[in-house]
């Protein structure tokens, strides 16, 4: 029998505990597991596995700035919960990251501040809005006496607040819950292989190559509507292909 992980119900505070990966499946298990998945997804470049499995309870978002669980379910006083799935990750190159615009540096607003400087000797002249205000016209250069000045304006950056620095050598996406058909926990087996491999084969196809099928499905399903309707009228079937009054007997 497989194993039964109940959810966390928050009306019953022994619920609400962390569970680690020991405690739901076997080493040896979690490890054939992982094997067979990079069989599937092989090696990137940098030699790591296009596919991984996490344990939604403990993993932790690498790339976030604080140490924040990546698949959280809800927080319990100070403690933060993930959900009780595994999740089935796929690499993503820095060259899809690019094409993707993510990672961008988000900057808070850029301020604009004035700075005044001499025309003739090029010695910056002291200037607040106040005093802008009050006199009406930037002050005589203090090092010539200069009255001529020029405005120079300077922008600077917001401190904004990123995720990380580039990803040099990708990251790795979300791809794949292990859930049953009723919501509820799945252990990792054979079955959710069976899934990861038609879904690794469908990620290496050419966006040509997935409209094509996609276009070949739609006609199948077309197909077995117009035979179904077919049947449901006794074999004759208006299609729309012409009006139906050319065909009316008279």
């Amino acid at each position: 029998m497989p194993l039964e992980i109940p959810e966390y119900d928050p009306s019953e505070p022994s619920s609400l505990v962390v569970l680690t990966e020991d405690e739901v499946v076997s080493a040896g298990e979690a490890k054939w597991f992982r094997r067979r998945l990079s069989k599937i997804g092989g090696k990137n470049r940098f030699g790591r596995a296009n596919l991984e499995m996490r344990w939604g309870p403990v993993y932790e978002d690498p790339m976030a700035v604080d140490k924040q669980l990546k698949y959280l379910d809800f927080t319990y006083g100070a403690t933060q919960l993930g959900e009780r799935r595994w999740f089935l990750e796929i690499w993503r190159s820095p060259e899809f990251l690019k094409r993707s615009g993510r990672y961008k540096i988000i900057n808070d607003s850029d301020t604009v501040q004035e700075f005044y400087f001499c025309k003739a000797c090029d010695a910056e002249i002291k200037c607040d809005a106040q005093t802008l205000a009050v006199l009406g016209s930037v002050p005589p250069c203090s090092k010539c006496g200069s009255k001529r000045s020029r405005i120079e304006l300077i922008r600077e950056m917001g401190k904004g607040q990123l995720l990380q620095e580039f990803p040099s050598e990708g990251c790795y996406d979300y791809w794949l819950r292990l859930e049953r058909a009723n919501l509820t926990y799945l252990e990792p087996n054979q079955m959710c292989l069976n899934i990861a491999k038609a879904l690794w084969e469908w990620e290496q196809l050419s966006q040509s190559e997935r409209n094509d099928l996609e276009r070949a499905d739609a006609e199948k399903e077309r197909r077995q509507m117009i035979a179904e309707q077919q049947r449901a009228m006794g074999g004759g079937i208006y299609t729309g292909a012409v009006p139906p009054t050319i065909w009316t007997p008279r």
